[in-house]
């Protein structure tokens, strides 16, 4: 279900494929995006599943390839039996298949609201999931922002410490080196101040948190958001 917008592939008997439209405006009751193929098995009482080739259809198919290509692939061979016309199902079928459209769709109904149950309970488990990481998150956070401050003022002091050294070996009173110092030492604890990222991090909990009982569909808001 990572798709955008909803695409649904309809497969089976020639008439059930001319009903695409129908399929897909069930599918839609159920959906808002992501790619579901609908595969129907049609057959009668005491008919085989044995399919037939329409090999004048496949010779035709043939004959169109080769007149661009001289030598046509093994493989592009094998794609042709998913054209249009090529395989069907079963014996010689009727021309009228409303009863039968009734039948697929109430078990279409059916399968798609089977689909429903089973997304909403892997939902609420992915939920749970995301909640529980969420709030380990923020505890790890919690005592980043504790001890960044502890980091700043050891760093800041180790800074210290080394010019001073350095300025003895060279022989330069502190004093006269004060100022730069002091400098230094202010740029490093600006390069080290995390406060506005922990902020941030913190609005995103909130955000996230949110978006997980979002009901439009907020994938992708959540895959933007963990970026």
């Amino acid at each position: 279900m990572n798709h955008r917008h909803l695409k649904v592939v309809v497969r089976g008997p020639d008439w059930f494929q001319a009903r695409e439209a129908e399929v897909e405006k069930v599918a839609r009751r159920f959906a808002k995006r992501g790619s579901l193929t609908v595969h129907l098995d049609w057959r009668t009482d005491g008919e085989s599943s044995g399919g037939r080739l329409n090999l004048a259809v496949v010779d035709s198919y043939i004959d169109q390839l080769k007149s661009r290509i001289p030598k046509v692939p093994v493989e592009i061979l094998g794609a042709i039996l998913f054209l249009p016309g090529v395989a069907s199902v079963g014996s010689a079928e009727p021309s009228d298949h409303s009863e039968d459209w009734a039948t697929v769709e109430s078990t279409l109904v059916a399968a798609m609201e089977n689909l429903s149950s089973m997304r909403l309970r892997e939902g609420a488990a992915m939920r749970k999931e995301f909640v529980e990481a969420r709030q380990r998150l923020i505890s790890e956070v919690a005592a980043i922002s504790e001890r960044a401050p502890k980091i700043v003022e050891a760093h800041s002091e180790r800074l210290t410490q080394r010019v001073r050294q350095a300025l003895a070996q060279a022989g330069i009173p502190p004093a006269e080196a004060r100022a730069d110092v002091v400098r230094e030492v202010a740029l490093l604890a600006e390069r080290l101040d995390i406060a506005e990222e922990l902020v941030r991090i913190n609005c995103h909990f909130d955000q996230f948190l949110a978006l997980l009982d979002d009901d439009d569909c907020p994938g992708r808001k959540i895959d933007f958001l963990l970026q």
